[in-house]
C-alpha cells in the first residue's frame, strides 16, 4: 500500500515528460513544414496541402499543451489560471515562430510578439501589486494558508469588500475560476466558474444582530441577468429572514447562512488537510525508497 503513492507520482512525472517531448516534436515538425511553404511561389494545391498539415500540427500542439481543457471550463481567458495563461502565451509564441518561417521577414513577428508578452507581463505584475491591498490584511501567510487558519470570528471582523475577496479566494482554492466584480456589480459581487457553470454570488457581511432580507434576493435576481449566470448564491456571515428564504426558494437561489458558511470552510480545511497528509505520504515513500 505504501508503494501506490510513489507509482502515482512516477506515472504523473512520466506523463509530463512525454507531453513535453510530444510538444517539442510537433514544434520541430511544424517549423520544418513551415519552411517548405512558399505561398507566392508554389502551386495553390501544394500550398493548401502544406497549410493543412501545418494547421493540424498546431491543433495537436494546442491539445498536447492541455489548453483545450481550459476552454472546456470557460472561453473567457481572464478566468483562466495563471499557469494556463502562461501556457497559452507559450503556444502563441511557438505558433508565431512557425508562421515566421513562412514569410521572408517573419521572425520580426516573433520578436515583436515576445516584446508584447513582456509588456503584458509587466502590466500584470503592476496590477497584482495595486490589487495587493485587496487581500486579507489580518493574515500574513500564503493565500491558502490563510484559509486554513480562518474562522467565522475572523470573518465577522471583515468589511464588505474583504468578505468578497475572501469568498473569491475560498472558491479559487476549491478549484473554481473566480473574479470579484467591479463596484457597480448590479447585485453580483463574485463570479465563479467550474465545469462550464457560471455562478453569481452576492456577499453580505453584517454586524451582530442584523439579518439579510428580501432586498438581497431581488438584487441577485437582477444581477443574474446582467452577468448571465446559470446559478445564484447569497452568502452571509449572519442569517436570513423567513421572507428572504421563501423568496429565494421561488427564485431558485442557494442561501448560505452563518452555519452553512462555517460548514463550507470546515469542509475545505478538512480536504486540504487530507491532501497535505497524502502529499506527505508521497514524500515519505519517495525518501524511503531513495
Amino acid at each position: 500500500m505504501g508503494r501506490k503513492p510513489k507509482n502515482q507520482l512516477n506515472i504523473k512525472q512520466s506523463n509530463i515528460s512525454s507531453r513535453i517531448v510530444t510538444v517539442l516534436v510537433l514544434f520541430i515538425l511544424g517549423v520544418a513544414i513551415a519552411e517548405e511553404i512558399h505561398p507566392f511561389q508554389d502551386e495553390l494545391t501544394t500550398t493548401i496541402v502544406l497549410l493543412s498539415f501545418f494547421i493540424v500540427i498546431n491543433i495537436g500542439l494546442f491539445r498536447y499543451m492541455a489548453l483545450h481543457k481550459a476552454l472546456q471550463h470557460t472561453h473567457r481567458i481572464k478566468y483562466w489560471k495563471a499557469k494556463q495563461k502562461a501556457t497559452l502565451y507559450i503556444f502563441l509564441f511557438l505558433t508565431v515562430i512557425m508562421i515566421g518561417e513562412i514569410f521572408r521577414y517573419g521572425m520580426i513577428l516573433a520578436i515583436l510578439f515576445l516584446f508584447i508578452l513582456l509588456l503584458i507581463g509587466i502590466r500584470s505584475v503592476i496590477i497584482c501589486y495595486k490589487d495587493s491591498s485587496m487581500s486579507l490584511p489580518s493574515f500574513p501567510f500564503e493565500k491558502h494558508s490563510k484559509l486554513l487558519q480562518i474562522n467565522i470570528e475572523d470573518i465577522d471582523k471583515m468589511d464588505g469588500k474583504e468578505f468578497e475577496v475572501f469568498l473569491a479566494e475560498l472558491y479559487d482554492a476549491m478549484g473554481y475560476y473566480t473574479e470579484v466584480t467591479p463596484h457597480t456589480d448590479y447585485g453580483i459581487d463574485v463570479i465563479v466558474i467550474k465545469d462550464k457553470i457560471k455562478v453569481g454570488i452576492q456577499a453580505k457581511c453584517y454586524g451582530e444582530g442584523r439579518t439579510v432580507g428580501v432586498d438581497a434576493v431581488n438584487e441577485v435576481c437582477g444581477g443574474a441577468g446582467y452577468w448571465n449566470v446559470q446559478k445564484k448564491i447569497i452568502i452571509t456571515n449572519r442569517f436570513f429572514t423567513k421572507k428572504a428564504l421563501i423568496s429565494a426558494q421561488h427564485n431558485n437561489i442557494e442561501m448560505i447562512d452563518r452555519d452553512n458558511l462555517k460548514i463550507l470552510i470546515k469542509e475545505y480545511q478538512h480536504s486540504r488537510e487530507q491532501r497535505r497528509l497524502f502529499n506527505s505520504l508521497i514524500f515519505f515513500n519517495k525518501f524511503k525508497h531513495n
